[in-house]
């Protein structure tokens, strides 16, 4: 199996972000340590037990919370807020019984509490301010908010693009079987699963339509490490890892198929009441046949041949031509590969 579909990977990213919030924390807390006047030693000791604590506290909030499904954004926006906010009086509480003067600290703000509770009520909007951004961030997408945020596509822009057309299969089937609501729900918790591998391959999301997603890269992004390829295995694990809760709440386990292409497109951003950035051109007509294409000759996964020319080699990749096919809707006919990974 590919390293990258291991569980190994994902415990070294998690390692990874667990030393960086622990650095970042044993840093504050020896300037908090320094800057109250003790001495190196008392300082460093100050930092590694604050620091430690604090930085333990910080990730599993990060580990935990994003965990959690919240009925709206705005109820997960408050709860995160108070939660980052209770670190805080954590931490704060963690300083007064550690550091040097922390006696006179609590003097202080037993004194003047109106002190205290304004740091907590500043802390708490600034919690609320950076997890509410951060919460839009996600919901539109991290290349989509800071389009918007410029302007980039105010006015059209040409570019080149790497495109996937995704669609889980037997979906009119499904969609009787289980009724609208369940199969709604299906259909949610089957892309809510997937976000881990999108953002793992730096993809983003152009739009959903119904049970379908479109995915895109910039090429720089989505050719290395054939991020664009990877994606759809990783895709089949992350469903896989989840089957025994579509088997208990919906009595299957959703399967889907896949096409992607690259090309030139015009990306604008359309709509004043409702603004979105769209892509335009034939790329994606093109992209959505060959997913189509996956159904005739019994493929999850399918590429065009001016992808496939495109990609680093990969041990894992293994790519089998279709031929040249005559695509539906289409005058010249297109080579495809479908793509798998190597059996060795």
């Amino acid at each position: 199996m590919p390293p990258f579909l291991t569980e190994t990977v994902a415990k070294a990213k998690r390692k990874r972000e667990l030393l960086r919030i622990f650095a970042m924390c044993i840093a504050m807390c020896f300037l908090v340590a320094n800057g109250s006047g003790a001495t190196l030693p008392e300082a460093s000791k100050f930092a590694f037990v604050d620091g430690s604590c604090f930085a333990f506290l910080v990730y599993l909030i990060r580990r935990v919370v994003p965990e959690i499904k919240f009925p709206s954004f705005g109820i997960a926006l408050i709860f995160r807020s108070i939660a980052y906010t209770l670190v805080f009086v954590m931490a704060l509480g963690l300083v007064t019984i550690t550091v040097k003067n922390g006696g006179e600290m609590l003097q202080f703000f037993e004194r003047r509490p109106w002190v205290f509770w304004t740091a907590l009520i500043y802390f708490y909007l600034q919690a609320l301010i950076v997890t509410g951004i951060r919460g839009i961030f996600r919901k539109l997408g991290p290349g989509a908010f800071w389009h918007w945020i410029r302007g980039y596509y105010y006015t059209p822009k040409t570019e080149e693009r790497i495109f996937m057309f995704l669609d889980m299969r037997r979906s009119t089937e499904l969609a009787e079987q289980l009724g609208d609501v369940k199969f709604s729900e299906l259909v949610r918790d089957f892309f809510d699963d997937l976000t881990g591998p999108i953002i793992e391959t730096r993809a983003e999301v152009s739009h959903y339509i119904g049970d379908e997603a479109v995915i895109t890269w910039w090429p720089k992004r989505g050719l290395t490490n054939a991020n664009c390829i990877q994606i759809f295995f990783r895709m089949q694990v992350a469903i896989d890892r989840r089957k025994d809760h579509y088997v208990k709440e919906y009595g299957l386990v959703p399967e889907f198929k896949a096409g992607a292409h690259i090309g030139s497109v015009v990306a604008t951003e359309v709509g004043k009441l409702k603004s979105e950035i769209v892509f335009h051109g034939d790329v994606l007509n093109t992209t959505a046949r060959v997913q189509a294409a996956c159904s005739t000759y019994g493929a999850d996964f399918l590429i065009t041949e001016a992808l496939a020319s495109r990609l680093p080699k990969m041990t894992w990749l293994q790519m089998s031509p279709i031929g040249d096919v005559l695509l539906k809707g289409k005058t010249e006919k297109i080579q495809l590969l479908s793509a798998s990974l190597t059996t060795k």
